[in-house]
């Protein structure tokens, strides 16, 4: 017993001199799986990645962090006849992230059920270069499709911009704007800030579950406005892809004799008529 504390001992301090100086929750939770200087965004040594048909191809993307204090280079490699990788960045600085895409390719005569994947990401370190992890996931029988898996939260939104067209002066605007998060990281909502003259109604929870869906309902009333309207709303979460999404409200309110000599409406004017 006292030999296996003292090697856990070791382990456990060997890591720690090892691990980056912002080892904090924030940085492991985003970050929970750390191969040599390089931190993933996946939980373990083996993430589930749901259901994959034959006869497609699923892309997952999967977020890199390099805590070390030198540049690292990736090498798009074929780790396998299903998987390949390829990156939105190959020279990964220090104190940088980037995403991996890996792609899995499955044949049609892919046996059906449970199917383990084995991912290697080459690099330049001459410790380590050649980093592994592991993908399973459900084979089943379906018509070819293309899917894209993201191991971190991922907002999107249904609509980014809304025309109500030509309005007259003194109406009031409702609009809704609906999300969903297509991540697999539970992802928050820190912030919704909105222009001048928007009014939120509805404001989606705090926290969307992977596969979750919100609403940011809005009113926008057009009394004190003439001309062509264009309105902004703000909306900051931790997706790391999309930290700040801008959605947009455009239209024309009109009121006879307010065209300028170009016969054409002014834009933003506020007027107490």
């Amino acid at each position: 017993m006292k030999t296996i504390i003292g090697i856990a001992t070791v382990i456990f301090s060997f890591m720690w001199q090892v691990l980056p100086a912002q080892t904090d929750s924030a940085f492991l939770q985003k970050y929970p799986y750390i191969i040599g200087k390089l931190a993933f965004a996946v939980d373990s040594l083996e993430t589930y990645i749901g259901n994959i048909s034959t006869g497609s191809d699923t892309l997952l993307r999967l977020e890199i962090y390099n805590f070390g204090k030198k540049p690292i280079k990736l090498f798009s490699r074929k780790s396998n006849r299903f998987v390949s990788i390829d990156y939105l960045s190959a020279n990964l600085l220090p104190k940088n992230s980037t995403f991996a895409k890996i792609s899995f390719s499955i044949p049609e005569e892919m046996p059906l059920g449970k199917m383990q994947f084995e991912a290697v990401f080459e690099t330049d370190d001459k410790i380590n270069p050649y980093k592994f992890l592991y993908f399973s996931a459900n084979i089943v029988k379906n018509i070819a499709v293309h899917a894209q898996v993201d191991t971190v939260p991922h907002i999107v939104f249904t609509n980014y911009n809304y025309v109500f067209g030509r309005l007259k002066r003194g109406r009031k605007l409702y609009y809704t704007f609906s999300f969903r998060n297509e991540g697999t990281k539970l992802l928050i909502i820190n912030q919704i800030v909105v222009d001048k003259g928007i009014r939120i109604l509805e404001k989606p929870q705090k926290q969307i579950p992977p596969g979750g869906t919100g609403d940011i309902r809005i009113e926008i009333f057009t009394g004190r406005y003439i001309g062509i309207l264009h309105k902004s709303i703000f909306v900051y979460s931790n997706d790391p892809a999309n930290q700040v999404i801008v959605l947009g409200i455009h239209g024309t309110i009109a009121v006879k004799g307010w065209k300028n000599k170009n016969g054409q409406y002014p834009v933003g004017l506020q007027k107490n008529l």
